[in-house]
């Protein structure tokens, strides 16, 4: 997966940065144990919050 980074430091954003690494380590984990249900409600949260992301920092 692709490098997550803010732009400018700004506290929205971080926010956002530290909860898609939260997701992406739960996407991880859960894979490891072969929970591919929960694995997968991971990878749709991840995928929403990537473009919010996306969009906020577009806006920055």
């Amino acid at each position: 997966m692709a490098a997550i980074t803010t732009k400018r430091n700004n506290p929205k954003s971080f926010s956002y940065v530290t909860y898609v690494k939260s997701l992406r380590q739960n996407i991880g984990k859960t894979d490891e144990l072969g929970d591919m249900d929960t694995n997968d409600l991971f990878v749709e949260i991840s995928r929403a919050i990537d473009k919010r992301l996306w969009f906020l920092e577009a806006h920055l």
